[in-house]
């Protein structure tokens, strides 16, 4: 009979690697939404209505929040102006003499969805090869 053999030494870091992949990744995830969301941000302040410009400059885009297995990037404008940015984002009848246009947030994301998954995709591969 033969006999088989097999040894393994890091066995403990690989363990701890592979362990570690899903806070790596979720927190790849994390930074790569944030991008996602800094770059539509940065398009919808290219269409948004302006008169005076408080509600281009309400525009933001939040920190990732983590969740255990999830994390989300919150994009937005309006602040105490909410109903306002609402208003000019839905009511696409409204005239905007100064420029500007409605669906102002919702244009440049369905601009950059193609291909958004392939782009955070790409982050997290990264950050899980550069863990190894």
């Amino acid at each position: 009979m033969s006999g088989f053999s097999l040894e393994w030494s890091g066995l403990d870091e690989f363990v701890a690697a592979v362990r570690g992949i899903p806070s790596v990744a979720l927190n790849a995830a994390g930074g790569s939404l944030y991008r996602e969301g800094e770059d539509v941000m940065t398009e919808s302040k290219e269409l948004v209505p302006v008169d005076m410009g408080p509600l281009r400059d309400s525009g933001h885009v939040e920190l990732p929040m983590f969740e255990p297995g999830e994390v989300s990037v919150t994009l937005g404008y309006g602040g105490a102006a909410q109903d306002y940015a609402v208003a000019q984002h839905e009511d696409q009848s409204l005239n905007h003499p100064n420029g500007g246009e409605a669906k102002f947030l919702e244009t440049p994301l369905l601009r950059r969805a193609d291909g958004m998954a392939e782009r955070i995709g790409a982050d997290i591969a990264h950050a899980i090869g550069a863990q190894q």
